[in-house]
């Protein structure tokens, strides 16, 4: 999806397609830093992923990234799932 508008949302239990907007979120945190504009800002939906960021992974923009709702956990072992 090109030219998704700040915010861009992250859910990591959604499954469907995925166009960054509140109602159809990414799911993975690299789908949606790669959207979201300079400046923009990245929501991720509360909630936990499994998926290890094997380095390196640089953040090249300035964008503000919130938890919404409640805490989200990137990097939970699949087993505290």
């Amino acid at each position: 999806p090109v030219g998704v508008s700040s915010p861009v949302w992250v859910d990591f239990d959604y499954e469907g397609t995925e166009t960054g907007l509140f109602a159809s979120p990414f799911n993975s945190l690299e789908e949606g830093y790669t959207f979201v504009a300079a400046g923009g800002e990245l929501r991720i939906a509360p909630g936990q992923t499994s998926h290890i960021y094997t380095g390196p992974y640089a953040l090249g923009k300035l964008a503000t990234v919130t938890a919404t709702g409640g805490g989200a956990t990137i990097g939970v072992s699949p087993a505290n799932r």
